[in-house]
């Protein structure tokens, strides 16, 4: 997909989606979804789920404490770690040498590198993903701590708002929206970049070991999962037992987001890197990779320079809402970075020590 997915009015919602909404039933009462104005709820749900979790399984939950470099040095790919109860599941992800993006004419021309094929991108640094898309609960926590802004379906005074707007693009998400386990939606890179912000707070962790978002390089590369050449881990035909996306069939049988970690894991362990909702990536959106500087195909660092008027960031890996062929590992997407939609959410990337 090339450019953005467009603006969330029901004006601009693709035909396929309009004709299912016609024949949904739209007006979800927010005291149905068992929502509260403020979003309090979900984080008061994780932590009485966390809390009783210890109360039977041993003793009370530790507070955050970021890995030494010792202990970082030490871990192996596919090792996982997690840093504090509501931190994010991480899996370390193998460095290396891969091909980026798609030949000419098997995708779209923004993931075709100067040769008219994919382009080797070698990544340097020791990195881990998210093996979940940041979920409901997770974010919630931090906006309940004050350091997220809550998403746009909660934002006061917000047509999105689903308690007192009058925008249907997040309402008809229905119980989607409140269940924990969902990622979470209706948040813009910024706010993203506000979450790692906070996990980084949180821990004392020096920029040179940090949450961040992920480079498009190392996102493409975990997504591939060590399988270059096909179009989604699992081969070059897409599978509705494998992803959520447009409609339903399969193991799909959810119409929007489904619960994170609901179809089977990539060879690394990550689970919805296709489908489910699009994920934020550090990088502007460039609408070919003929410019990408050697230092980005030397490194896999974000090509974070020269981004469009607009300035658009990338979004990887296609969600609900979207036809199979944008799930594909290759295809990219981009986006003015301060636009909230119903079917983006984002990963988190951690820089590890060497």
């Amino acid at each position: 997909m090339q450019g953005s997915p467009g603006f969330p009015t029901m004006a601009h919602i693709p035909a396929r989606l309009a004709r299912a909404l016609a024949a949904a039933a739209l007006a979800v009462p927010l005291a149905a979804l068992g929502l509260s104005p403020l979003g309090a709820k979900w984080a008061d749900a994780a932590d009485n789920a966390a809390a009783s979790a210890a109360s039977t399984s041993g003793p009370p939950a530790q507070p955050p404490r970021a890995l030494t470099g010792e202990q970082e040095r030490g871990l192996h790919p596919l090792d996982h770690f997690r840093e504090c109860v509501g931190c994010p599941e991480m899996v370390v992800i193998p460095n290396g040498a891969f091909l980026m993006g798609s030949r000419k004419g098997e995708g779209d021309g923004d993931e075709v590198g100067p040769n008219g094929g994919p382009l080797r991108v070698t990544i340097r640094a020791a990195y881990a993903l998210g093996q979940f898309i940041v979920t409901v609960a997770e974010y919630m926590r931090c906006v309940d701590e004050k350091a997220c802004a809550p998403p746009a379906w909660l934002e006061p005074g917000s047509p999105y708002n689903i308690a007192t707007g009058d925008d249907l693009h997040f309402r008809r998400l229905g119980a989607a929206l409140s269940d924990a386990r969902h990622p979470i939606v209706g948040v813009s890179w910024g706010n993203a970049q506000s979450f790692v912000g906070w996990l980084n707070t949180k821990l004392a962790l020096p920029r040179a070991r940090r949450y961040r978002l992920p480079s498009e390089a190392e996102w493409e590369r975990a997504a591939r999962g060590g399988h270059e050449g096909l179009k989604y881990f699992w081969g070059n035909e897409f599978d509705a037992s494998a992803a959520n996306a447009s409609g339903e069939g399969g193991a799909d049988k959810w119409t929007y987001t489904s619960p994170v970690g609901s179809f089977p894991p990539n060879p690394y362990g990550l689970y919805d890197i296709h489908g489910n909702v699009w994920q934020w990536v550090e990088d502007c959106y460039h609408v070919s990779y003929a410019a990408m500087p050697a230092a980005v195909r030397d490194t896999g660092m974000p090509w974070s320079n020269a981004c469009d008027d607009a300035g658009q960031r990338v979004l990887r890996g296609g969600s609900w809402i979207d036809d199979p062929r944008v799930l594909r590992a290759a295809d990219r997407g981009g986006s003015p970075p301060d636009i909230r939609y119903s079917y983006v959410g984002f990963r988190v990337a951690r820089t590890l020590e060497r």
